[in-house]
């Protein structure tokens, strides 16, 4: 089920293969048809944020490694000297996303 959920192809085209059937051409009415998965390369933003992880010595939970990518001006921060790391605001170029 959860393949199903995260298939970046046709959504028929996986049921079908599921039960032994092919299909060579997407059906052109499932959701993944009509509006395409946008894919992104994020190798860049993983080794910013494995670089941060590792300069904060691996200390800090998510929430604060963000908080330091994006240049956060806090108490926190300027208390552990992470407001000087190479990483420190070198992700300011993202926006936040809450949900």
């Amino acid at each position: 089920m959860s393949a199903f959920a995260e298939a970046q192809t046709c959504r028929r085209q996986v049921l079908l293969n599921y039960f032994g059937e092919y299909r060579e051409q997407p059906c052109g009415n499932c959701d993944i048809c009509l509006d395409p998965p946008k894919h992104f390369d994020a190798t860049q933003e993983a080794q910013k944020a494995l670089s941060c992880v590792y300069r904060v010595n691996q200390s800090f939970g998510i929430s604060y490694v963000v908080e330091v990518l994006r240049g956060m001006s806090n108490i926190r921060i300027r208390e552990h000297g992470h407001d000087k790391l190479t990483t420190y605001g070198i992700g300011r170029d993202h926006s936040t996303i809450t949900g």
